[in-house]
C-alpha cells in the first residue's frame, strides 16, 4: 500500500497540476475596444468583438449580441442590431455593423450600448460596449447656419437711361435650428486681395461701394437678408471685374454653411452689345420650390433697336437629366428694351425661369443644359451656354464593403465577404445590387470558384455575407490577389465607398506570412494604430518577431509624426493580431493632407521546441497613413463630385474641378489617372497633367480623359482619377479623389420602362413593362427572370407573388409582367412593393447580355378602403379672361359618413408667377359631416389677349383624422389667353415660277411685340397631283430680311430640319419640296421661290402660334403671269378668329416698271374666291370703291392695277391674278388687314 501510495501521489499531482493549468487557459471574446464615438452622419458603427484563443483549442465560439437605448432612442437614433456570432477554428475578430439615423434635431451627444451574452466555449471578459453618437445638427441650445443663397452675383455697371444705379444683392439665408424669436448676428466681408473690383469706400472713382465689414442682423422669424452693394458706371472700356464677399461668425448662435464664399461679377458696359450668362454652371435643388431663375445680362453698347435673345434647353452627352422627369422644357425669347425706350425694367438683365419637378427618384444629382442659341443684334458672349446641376433630395440607401481588403488562408475553405447597406434613405425599400469577382494574380477556377450573383437586402436587413469557394493547391507561392465589385444598383439604391474589395489568398504551402490589413489609415492630427495580422499557416504555435519603421513622405518626421527607427512586435504562441502605435503631432501650420509610411522590414520566428522557422513579410508590408489637415481654411482644391458616368462611346470622360477661396493668387493641382477594373490602354488612355487657376479666374476648370470604345462586352468599369501636389492658396481638399464609371455600350441590356406604377386596388392587376436594348443580332432569343419583393404591401395580403422568365424572341423588343392585385378589404393606406429582374441570358449569338438601369420597378398600390383626399382631374385649364380657376377637391369617405376630415392645400409655380399671373393661395379645407368635395378658388391677374400659356400646380397635404391622400393628390392649372380677334394665320401663293425676274417673290410682314415661329414650304412636284400642268420639278427657297441678308436657305426639306419640320404636321409630301421652320421677329420677310426649270410653284407661310398675339399683317408675291388658268397668278389665306375683319387685296403690274422690274404685266385683273365660289371682281381700282381704297392710304399708283376692300368672316379665301385679254408678264398680289 504505502509503495502504491509513493507511486500514485506523484502521479496524481502531475495530474491535478496540469488540470489546474489547463483550466486557467480558456478561450475569451471581449469587445475590444469597449467605447465608440460616431459622427450622427456617418452611416454605420462598427463594433469589433474579439476572441483570444486557448492554444490548441479549435473549437467553434459562438455568442450573442444585442443593442439597447441609452441617451439614444432605437428608431429615432439608430436601428437596432441583434444576433449570433459564431468563430470558426482559425477566426479571431468579427465586426458588428449598427446603422447610424441622421436626424435634424439639433441635441446633445447621446450613447446607446451593444451587450454579449449567450456565450458557449468561452469566456466574455469585456461585455458592453458604450457608443457616443456626435450630432452634425448644432448644439442642443440651437445652432444656426447662414449662407449665401449662390455662389455667384452679378450686374452691368449701368442699368440705362431713367433709372437708378445698378446694385449687386448679396442674399443670405440662415437654417434656424434655435430659437425662431431669436435676432441672429453675421459679419459680412466684402473684399480680399486679389480681387479686380475696386471699393469706392476707399478710393474714389472706383466700381462699387461697401463697407469693407459690416454686421448684418437676422431679425426674428426671419430666415433671408438682401445687402444691396451699389455698383458706378465707370468710364472707358475696363472690362469686366469681381469682388469677394466672406461670411464669419460672431455670435455663439450661429455657425456658417455653405456656401460661405461669393464671388460678384461687374460687366463692363464698354465694348461691342453683348448678352451672356453669369457662369458656365448652376446648381438648383430638386426641391427649390418647383422653379427657378437663370439670369441673362446684356452688357457694352446698347443696340438703339433692342435686342432679342433666344434660348432653349437641351441634353447634351454626358449629361444625365431627362426631359419632363428632373426639367421642364424651356425655350423663347427676351427681350430687351434701347435705349430711350420706356423703361420699367432692368433693362441690363432678364430672367429664364426652368421648371424643376420634385420628383421621387433615388437619382443622385443630374444635369441638362441651357443654352443662349441666337441674337438679332447683340454677339453672343463667352458664356453662351450654362450646365444645370439638379441636386437631389431623394436619398437612397447604399451599399458598400465593409472593408476594402480581405484576406484567407489557401485552406478557406471559403473567403468572406461583407456587404453592408446604410439606411440613408427609406428603410422599407428592398435594395438590390449585383456582386462578382475577378482575377488578379489569383485565376478564377483554378484559386477560387466564379461568382457572380445578385444580393437583395429585405427591409431590415443590413448585412450581407457573400463566401467565395477557395480552391487549394500544393504550389508554393506568394500570396495572391481578386477582387470583387458591386454593380448595377437597383431603384432607391446607391453603391457607397468601397465599391470594390481585393481579397488576398494566404499560400499555405509556405511558412508564416505578416502583413498590414487594411493598408490605408486617413486620420486626424491626433494619434493613430495600425493593425498587423500573422497568418500562421501550417505553424500555429511558432513564436513569431517582426521589426518595422516608418519612413516620410509628405509628412516631416518630429514635426507631423514621431518617427520609427525599428520597431519590434512579438506573436506569441497562437497570437494572430498585434498593433502598431505612431504619435501623430498636432501643429498650426496650413499644410492639406499629409502621408508617411509604415513599413514591415523582416520577420522570424521559432518554434515550441526552440527551433528556427521559416516567416516571411507577405505582400502587404507597407501602409500608408494619411494625416488630414485640422488648421486649414476654406481654399481647397478639389473634384466637383466624387463619381462620373461616361459611355463607352462618348471619347472623353469630362471631369469638373472647382476651387473655394483664395481666387486672387495663382493655385495648381496636379491630376492623374490609375486603373480600377477599367484598364489603361484597353478602356481608357492613362493621362497626367495639371490645372492652374490663374488670380480672377473661373472657379470651375475641366479634364478630359479619353475613352476607348473596344468592341469586347464588359460589366460596368473604372478607373480613379486622384488629385495631388496642390500649390499657391488651396490645397487638395475636399473630393480629391474620383471614380469614372465607363457605361458599356456592347451588350443588350434588361430594363424596366417606366420604372415606377400605381394602381388602385380594386384594378385586379398591374402590368409591368420590361424592354430588351438590343445591341448586334436582333434576332437572337433572350431571357431573363423576375421575381416580386415585399415592400410596405405584403405578398397573399396586397399582391399575389409572382416570378418567372420572360423569353424575348427574335426582333422582340419588349414584355409585360402581370401581377394580381388583392382587393383585402383592410386601411392598409398606399403601399408599396418591388419587382426585380435577374439573371439576363442569351443563346450567344451576341455578347452575354446584361441588367440595365432600372433593373427594378416599384409597384404603388392606392387603398381603395381608407377615405382619400384628390383633385377631380390631374389637370385644369381655364381662360385668363374669366378671372378665377376653381379646381374640385373630392372626399372619398369609407366609414362613418358623419365623421369630419380636414386637408390642407397650396399653390406653387411652374411657368406661372405668383404675384404677376394668378395670387397664391394656401388654406386648410374641412369636410363636415356627408360633404364629399369642396372648391378652391385661385384668383388670376389680367394678361394681354395672346399671351402664352401659363401653368402652376396646386397640392393636398396634411389630411386628417385618418384620411390619406390619393393618386392626384397635385394637380396642373394652365392658364391660357387665347386672341379671339380676325387674322391670317396662314398665305400661299401659286404662279409661274422663271428664271432672272421670274422668279417667285413672297413678302410677308409680322407685327407685334414678340417673335412668331413660321413654317415657310416651297411646292412643285406635288401639284401634279392636283391637276396643275406643268409644275416645278425641284424647288428652292431663300428666306431674307428687309435688307437682303439671308436668313435660311433649304433645297430639299429632308436636308437639315427634317424632325422639326415633321413636328408641324405640314410636311411636304415629296422629298423635293423645301421647307423652313424658322422663329421670326417682328419685321418684313421675303421668301424667294426658285427652281431648276421652269414651271408652276406655291410659297406657303404657316403661323404656328395662332395664339400670340404677335400677327401675319399682309402678304405680297411677284411672280410670272401666264395666259391661262394653269399659269394664272393665285394668293390663297386662310383667316381665324370668331368675327368678321376688312382686309384689302390688290394686283399689281404697270407700277412695277418704276420699280426696275422688265416685263411688267401691264393691265392686271384681280377674281376674289372663297372656296370655289366668286365673290368678288376687280379690273380697274377707281371703277369700284374709289373713296374707301384711297382712304386706307394703299391706293394703287396706277389707274390699270386693281383692288378690292371687303370685310370677310372668318375661312380660306383666293385671290386670282390675270392679265387683261391674256397678256402675260411679272404681277404682284398683296393682301392687307385693315386696323
Amino acid at each position: 500500500m504505502q509503495k502504491f501510495a509513493k507511486l500514485f501521489l506523484p502521479l496524481l499531482f502531475i495530474f491535478l497540476a496540469a488540470f489546474a493549468q489547463k483550466a486557467e487557459a480558456v478561450n475569451t471574446v471581449a469587445v475590444n475596444p469597449a467605447t465608440y464615438s460616431v459622427n450622427e452622419n456617418a452611416g454605420q458603427i462598427g463594433v469589433v468583438v474579439s476572441l483570444t484563443r486557448d492554444p490548441g483549442n479549435t473549437q467553434v465560439v459562438t455568442v450573442d449580441f444585442a443593442t439597447s437605448n441609452g441617451t439614444a432612442i432605437v428608431g429615432s437614433d439608430y436601428f437596432g442590431a441583434t444576433g449570433k456570432l459564431t468563430f470558426a477554428a482559425n477566426e479571431s475578430a468579427k465586426l458588428v455593423q449598427v446603422s447610424i439615423i441622421n436626424d435634424f434635431i439639433a441635441e446633445s451627444s447621446e450613447n446607446f450600448f451593444l451587450a454579449l451574452s449567450n456565450e458557449t466555449n468561452a469566456m466574455v471578459t469585456a461585455r458592453t460596449a458604450t457608443i457616443t453618437i456626435v450630432d452634425d445638427d448644432g448644439t442642443a441650445d440651437g445652432i444656426n447656419f447662414v449662407s449665401f443663397s449662390y455662389a455667384d452675383y452679378g450686374t452691368v455697371e449701368t442699368l440705362g437711361p431713367g433709372q437708378g444705379p445698378a446694385v449687386i444683392n448679396l442674399v443670405l439665408n440662415v437654417q434656424r435650428r434655435g430659437d425662431p424669436n431669436q435676432a441672429l448676428d453675421v459679419q459680412l466681408d466684402i473684399g480680399q486681395p486679389g480681387d479686380t473690383a475696386v471699393n469706392g469706400m476707399e478710393i474714389d472713382g472706383a466700381d462699387y461701394m461697401a463697407e469693407a465689414s459690416q454686421i448684418v442682423t437676422f431679425p426674428p422669424q426671419i430666415d433671408q437678408v438682401v445687402v444691396a452693394v451699389p455698383v458706378f458706371n465707370r468710364p472707358g472700356a475696363e472690362g469686366n471685374r469681381f469682388f469677394t464677399a466672406n461670411l464669419v461668425s460672431v455670435d455663439p448662435f450661429t455657425s456658417i454653411g455653405q456656401p460661405a464664399t461669393t464671388r460678384a461679377t461687374i460687366f463692363d458696359n464698354a465694348g461691342p452689345n453683348t448678352v451672356r450668362l453669369l457662369s458656365d454652371t448652376f446648381r438648383v435643388q430638386e426641391n427649390s420650390h418647383f422653379s427657378f431663375s437663370v439670369p441673362v445680362f446684356r452688357t457694352g453698347a446698347y443696340s438703339s433697336g433692342g435686342t432679342n435673345v433666344s434660348y432653349t434647353t437641351e441634353i447634351r452627352k454626358g449629361d444625365t437629366a431627362a426631359e419632363g422627369v428632373n426639367f421642364l422644357k424651356a425655350e423663347g425669347t427676351l427681350h430687351f428694351d434701347a435705349i430711350g425706350d420706356p423703361v420699367t425694367d432692368n433693362e441690363h438683365v432678364k430672367f429664364i425661369t426652368i421648371s424643376i419637378p420634385n420628383n421621387e427618384l433615388i437619382e443622385g444629382d443630374v444635369t441638362f443644359h441651357l443654352t443662349l442659341t441666337f441674337s438679332d443684334v447683340a454677339q453672343l458672349g463667352p458664356v453662351s451656354t450654362t450646365q444645370v446641376i439638379v441636386g437631389d433630395d431623394d436619398a437612397g440607401n447604399v451599399v458598400q464593403f465593409s472593408s476594402a481588403n480581405y484576406s484567407v488562408g489557401e485552406a478557406g475553405p471559403f473567403a468572406t465577404v461583407t456587404v453592408n447597406l446604410i439606411p440613408s434613405g427609406d428603410p422599407s425599400k428592398t435594395s438590390v445590387v449585383d456582386f462578382s469577382a475577378t482575377s488578379i494574380t489569383a485565376f478564377s477556377g483554378f484559386d477560387f470558384a466564379p461568382i457572380n450573383t445578385t444580393l437583395v437586402f429585405q427591409p431590415g436587413e443590413f448585412s450581407k455575407t457573400v463566401q467565395i469557394p477557395i480552391l487549394e493547391d500544393s504550389i508554393t507561392e506568394p500570396a495572391e490577389t481578386f477582387r470583387v465589385t458591386l454593380s448595377n444598383p437597383g431603384l432607391g439604391t446607391l453603391i457607397g465607398s468601397p465599391s470594390t474589395s481585393v481579397v488576398t489568398i494566404l499560400d499555405n504551402d509556405f511558412a508564416n506570412v505578416i502583413q498590414f490589413i487594411p493598408t490605408d489609415y486617413i486620420v486626424a492630427e491626433n494619434g493613430i494604430t495600425l493593425t498587423v495580422f500573422a497568418d500562421r499557416a501550417n505553424n500555429p504555435t511558432d513564436e513569431i518577431t517582426v521589426h518595422y519603421k516608418t519612413v516620410s513622405n509628405t509628412a516631416t518626421p518630429m514635426m507631423d509624426y514621431k518617427s520609427i527607427a525599428d520597431g519590434t512586435l512579438i506573436f506569441a504562441s497562437g497570437e494572430t493580431q498585434k498593433s502598431i502605435t505612431v504619435t501623430l503631432l498636432d501643429d498650426n501650420f496650413i499644410e492639406g493632407a499629409e502621408n508617411f509610411f509604415v513599413t514591415l522590414t523582416d520577420a522570424s520566428s521559432v518554434t515550441e521546441s526552440g527551433e528556427l522557422s521559416s516567416s516571411s513579410i507577405g505582400i502587404y508590408n507597407t501602409a500608408t497613413v494619411t494625416i488630414l489637415d485640422d488648421d486649414s481654411p476654406d481654399a481647397t482644391i478639389g473634384f466637383s463630385k466624387s463619381s462620373f458616368d461616361v459611355d463607352e462611346g462618348a471619347g472623353f470622360a469630362t471631369l469638373t474641378i472647382t476651387r473655394s477661396g483664395g481666387f486672387g493668387v495663382d493655385a495648381t493641382v496636379d491630376y492623374s489617372t490609375s486603373d480600377g477594373t477599367a484598364l489603361a490602354g484597353v478602356n481608357y488612355v492613362a493621362t497626367t497633367g495639371s490645372v492652374t487657376f490663374k488670380a480672377g479666374d473661373d472657379p470651375i476648370k475641366t479634364i478630359q480623359i479619353p475613352i476607348i470604345d473596344d468592341p469586347t462586352t464588359d460589366p460596368t468599369l473604372f478607373f480613379t482619377v486622384t488629385l495631388s501636389s496642390a500649390d499657391g492658396t488651396g490645397f487638395v481638399g475636399g473630393i480629391g479623389q474620383a471614380t469614372v464609371n465607363i457605361i458599356d455600350n456592347d451588350a443588350t441590356t434588361f430594363r424596366f420602362n417606366p420604372s415606377s406604377y400605381a394602381v388602385d386596388e380594386g384594378s385586379g392587376t398591374v402590368t409591368l413593362t420590361v424592354e430588351a436594348l438590343r445591341v448586334g443580332d436582333t434576332t437572337e432569343t433572350i431571357t431573363v427572370d423576375y421575381a416580386t419583393s415585399d415592400g410596405t404591401a405584403i405578398e397573399g395580403s396586397n399582391y399575389v407573388r409572382v416570378s418567372g422568365r420572360l423569353t424575348f424572341g427574335p426582333d422582340v423588343f419588349s414584355q409585360t409582367i402581370t401581377i394580381p392585385i388583392i382587393d383585402n378589404g383592410n386601411t392598409d393606406g398606399t403601399t408599396t412593393f418591388s419587382v426585380i429582374l435577374s439573371n439576363p441570358l442569351g443563346d450567344g449569338t451576341n455578347a452575354a447580355p446584361r441588367l440595365g438601369t432600372p433593373s427594378a420597378a416599384t409597384v404603388t398600390i392606392v387603398d381603395n378602403d381608407a377615405t382619400t383626399f384628390q383633385f377631380s382631374s390631374p389637370s385644369y385649364t381655364v381662360n385668363n379672361q374669366a378671372g378665377v380657376a376653381s379646381v374640385t377637391v373630392t372626399l372619398s369617405r369609407i366609414g362613418d359618413p358623419n365623421a369630419t376630415y380636414s386637408v390642407s392645400y397650396a399653390t406653387s409655380n411652374l411657368t406661372a408667377t405668383a404675384g404677376t399671373d394668378y395670387i397664391a393661395a394656401s388654406g386648410t379645407l374641412t369636410f363636415g359631416p356627408g360633404v364629399t368635395s369642396k372648391v378652391v378658388n385661385v384668383t388670376l391677374i389680367n394678361e394681354p389677349v395672346g399671351s402664352p400659356t401659363r401653368e402652376f400646380l396646386i397640392s393636398l397635404s396634411n389630411p386628417t383624422n385618418g384620411a390619406f391622400l390619393g393618386t392626384t393628390s397635385s394637380a396642373i392649372v394652365s392658364v391660357i389667353n387665347p386672341d379671339l380677334s380676325t387674322k391670317p394665320v396662314n398665305i400661299s401663293t401659286r404662279g409661274l415660277v422663271q428664271s432672272g425676274d421670274g422668279v417667285m417673290i413672297a413678302g410677308f410682314i409680322i407685327q407685334g411685340n414678340t417673335p412668331k415661329q413660321v413654317i415657310i414650304r416651297g411646292l412643285g412636284p406635288s401639284l401634279t397631283q392636283k391637276g396643275v400642268v406643268n409644275a416645278l420639278q425641284d424647288p428652292s427657297l431663300d428666306l431674307r430680311d428687309i435688307g437682303g441678308a439671308q436668313l435660311a436657305f433649304d433645297d430639299d426639306y429632308k436636308d437639315s430640319q427634317e424632325a422639326e419640320i415633321e413636328a408641324t404636321g405640314l410636311v411636304p409630301t415629296d422629298d423635293r419640296e423645301a421647307a423652313i421652320v424658322v422663329t421670326l421677329a417682328p419685321g418684313a420677310y421675303t421668301a424667294i421661290l426658285r427652281g431648276t426649270t421652269n414651271g408652276v410653284g406655291l410659297v406657303e407661310v404657316y403661323d404656328l402660334d395662332t395664339t400670340s398675339a404677335t400677327l401675319l399683317v399682309n402678304i405680297s408675291t411677284r411672280s410670272s403671269v401666264g395666259a391661262d388658268d394653269n399659269t394664272a397668278l393665285i394668293g390663297g389665306f386662310i383667316i381665324s378668329g370668331q368675327v368678321g375683319h376688312q382686309i384689302l387685296i390688290r394686283a399689281r403690274g404697270p407700277s412695277l416698271t418704276s420699280a426696275g422690274v422688265a416685263g411688267a404685266l401691264q393691265d392686271p385683273t384681280l377674281d376674289f374666291y372663297r372656296g370655289s365660289q366668286l365673290i368678288l371682281s376687280n379690273d380697274n381700282w377707281k371703277t369700284t370703291d374709289k373713296s374707301a381704297i384711297e382712304a386706307t392710304g394703299l391706293a394703287p399708283s396706277n389707274d390699270n392695277e386693281s383692288a378690292i376692300l371687303v370685310t370677310l368672316d372668318p375661312g380660306s379665301y383666293s385671290a386670282v391674278v390675270r392679265g387683261k385679254n391674256s397678256t402675260t408678264g411679272i404681277g404682284l398680289v398683296e393682301v392687307y388687314q385693315m386696323p
